[in-house]
């Protein structure tokens, strides 16, 4: 834990070291806020699919509730629980505990988010490495960061894969009983984790646009997908995470001003910041905190 703490507070010291903070502040100043906020707008309709997607995955399981609403509360207390939880797992755990007071079904609530964790990352990967493909030839060139980073990226979700085989072999299972009853579930589900994706593309497309900074569609696809891969490494304190850094350097290296950079990841992390805090009124306004009982399940 320490050690996690120490590591992030020297990459944000390293960061910050960099900044011109007069600069920083003519940055921040010039924010166009419209922007910010048709993102948050778009964020909470990427979140409501998510919701939907893991509605569609319990329904091929055969259960009717809980209700979308209901489900979409549980990823914002997800998102709430992963602020102050430092594991990598407290998301899911969160989720989990609320949806087994609607199914009371251990097997079926590991399945079901299961299911909705490793659909969402394939989904991702297709996204990083149709984005990949149509980026690299214009902006890797001989840029040496960009390739080590594109095969980071490659390795972490090796590593990803390998580890999880076990989980993969249970997915594998729970897909046939989906497709063997439900099918086209598992083409919906695959389809509503793809638009999630491009709604997420398009909420840090108009974050670029509030500090009037212009970068390709699918250049922003390649630099998300691996920020967010980067969250595969269980590094993260407080909701700070490596990918945070990564979209920071990887900003950088696509031509976009330090200080800049900094201030738009940090508009990410804030409205990140933003839902889990959304989550913790909710939690709070349903009957209170389940702190504890998750600790002992983490």
């Amino acid at each position: 834990m320490w050690l996690k703490i120490a590591f992030l507070l020297a990459i944000l010291w390293y960061l910050i070291s960099r900044v011109d903070t007069k600069r920083l502040w003519e940055c921040l100043f010039s924010l166009n806020l419209f922007w910010i906020l048709l993102n948050i707008f778009i964020s909470i309709i990427g979140l409501w699919l998510l919701s939907l997607r893991w509605k569609i995955l319990l329904l091929g399981l055969g259960y009717k509730k809980p209700s979308i609403k209901s489900l979409f509360c549980y990823n914002l207390l997800g998102a709430f629980y992963s602020l102050f939880i430092p594991t990598q797992i407290s998301n899911e755990v969160a989720r989990g505990v609320k949806l087994y007071k609607d199914i009371e079904s251990k097997a079926d609530v590991g399945i079901s988010i299961l299911l909705d964790r490793l659909i969402g990352i394939i989904s991702l990967i297709i996204i990083a490495i149709i984005s990949t493909l149509i980026v690299s030839p214009v902006f890797f060139g001989n840029n040496l960061l960009l390739k080590m980073a594109f095969l980071g990226m490659a390795v972490i979700s090796g590593f990803f894969l390998i580890l999880n085989m076990p989980f993969f072999k249970r997915f594998s299972g729970s897909l046939s009983l989906l497709k063997k009853e439900n099918p086209w579930l598992i083409f919906l589900s695959f389809t509503l984790s793809i638009i999630t994706q491009l709604f997420g593309i398009l909420g840090t497309l108009l974050v670029l646009k509030s500090l009037d900074v212009r970068l390709s569609f699918f250049t922003i696809g390649f630099i998300s997908s691996l920020a967010i891969l980067s969250m595969l490494i269980p590094i993260s304190v407080g909701g700070i995470s490596l990918r945070e850094g990564a979209y920071l350097i990887l900003f950088e290296q696509f031509g976009i001003a330090r200080e800049k950079a900094f201030i738009l990841t940090g508009v990410i992390f804030g409205i990140s910041f933003f839902f889990g805090i959304a989550g913790g009124i909710i939690e709070i306004g349903r009957g209170g905190w389940d702190a504890i009982r998750l600790k002992g399940k983490i």
